[in-house]
């Protein structure tokens, strides 16, 4: 009797968490990961691919958040059957979806859409990025190639800017969850840098291994795609102070002589400042370009940069070079009132020699071009 009772309880427990079972598709464009254990740390088993149909069998009260292409995406990790049944793993119900999804192109019928990525381009880009971001990325490197002079290129560097941030973006994101990063947390993406090589407006620092990824502008192919004075007199401005091309993203301005990774001492005094804003002023005023205008929006950043780091605190040349540089900026017709109020300020704050900050002061340096000075 007792043997029957245990037999009946069995087959209703085992009724109860068949009906339980719940299925799923999977969301994720780059494939979903399947990990041993409910934690980003858990030994990945596999990899699920887009759109495929999983059975929900557990969720655990793990939870996890994370940042997708700007999004905030929350949920916890559950268990799952996959391949028939065949195999088991934990993956984040933040990519499952209750209801089937739109299938990815298959590689053929997205290579017909590709004009200038090969196959093996396509299987490699697959790995990082989505078949939006492809398309676009493909796209851009056509008009690269294009011979036709009527190219917009303004309009082509702000649009390749805009990919350069997905592209940052949809690896540094999906790479927190993925098999990209290793036990260290370093991105291993060689396969990527080779893609990398052959195409136009955009280069990375980070074309074998890096901590995060970073992608920036090469200006000079828009320089040369240009075909008119004003859009080379545009990016010629952009690579007298910074040769990555965005001052908004990760750049090394052009005004610092960089003595360790992430810093130096300021090059002001040489006339390559007074230099930029001169011509950017110049710039400005013989095209009457208005303050919505997109290339005065993106030079006058360059110039906000430059005039708030007048007073960096470290320089190359003397105090006396650096304060004439200084006060010829003053005297010259280069200035916007609100500019030349700021600078103002500097000029004292360098004449005494001292950096000010709310919570207290420093010496400034000289002649860090012949001395040992302190960057630390």
């Amino acid at each position: 009797m007792q043997k029957l009772f245990f037999f009946t309880v069995l087959m209703c427990l085992s009724f109860h968490f068949t009906s339980a079972q719940e299925i799923r598709y999977v969301t994720a464009p780059s494939g979903l990961n399947v990990r041993q254990e409910p934690k980003l740390e858990g030994k990945i088993l596999g990899k699920i691919v887009y759109a495929t149909k999983v059975v929900l069998t557990e969720t655990t009260k793990e939870q996890l958040a994370i940042i997708d292409e700007g999004k905030n995406i929350s949920g916890y990790w559950v268990k799952i059957q996959y391949d028939n049944g065949n195999k088991r793993g934990y993956v984040f119900d933040g990519f499952l979806s209750d209801a089937p999804v739109k299938e990815l192109l298959p590689l053929e019928s997205l290579q017909k859409k590709l004009t200038f990525f090969n196959a093996m381009d396509v299987l490699t880009l697959r790995k990082y990025f989505s078949d939006e971001i492809i398309m676009e990325y493909d796209r851009i490197q056509s008009i690269f190639r294009d011979q036709n002079k009527n190219t917009d290129v303004i309009k082509l560097f702000f649009q390749t800017r805009e990919l350069k941030k997905k592209i940052i973006g949809y690896i540094n994101e999906n790479s927190h969850y993925s098999d990209i990063r290793d036990t260290w947390g370093t991105i291993w993406i060689p396969d990527l840098g080779k893609v990398e090589k052959k195409v136009k407006g955009i280069f990375s620092s980070c074309a074998g291994e890096c901590m995060d990824y970073y992608a920036h502008l090469r200006i000079r192919d828009f320089l040369t795609l240009s075909q008119n004075q004003k859009d080379k007199t545009f990016f010629e401005l952009i690579k007298m102070v910074d040769g990555n091309g965005d001052p908004s993203g990760d750049f090394y301005p052009g005004w610092i002589t960089y003595t360790w990774d992430y810093g130096g001492y300021s090059n002001l005094g040489d006339g390559s400042l007074i230099d930029f804003l001169k011509k950017s002023k110049a710039y400005f005023d013989l095209y009457n370009l208005d303050e919505n205008d997109k290339k005065r929006i993106y030079l006058s950043q360059y110039r906000s940069i430059i005039i708030s780091d007048l007073n960096h605190g470290d320089y190359g040349k003397t105090q006396e070079i650096v304060l004439k540089e200084v006060q010829a900026i003053l005297e010259s017709d280069i200035l916007y009132l609100e500019e030349k109020k700021i600078i103002k300020m500097m000029y004292e704050e360098i004449k005494g020699g001292k950096k000010k900050f709310p919570r207290g002061e420093w010496n400034m340096q000289f002649e860090c071009e012949t001395k040992n000075c302190s960057f630390g």
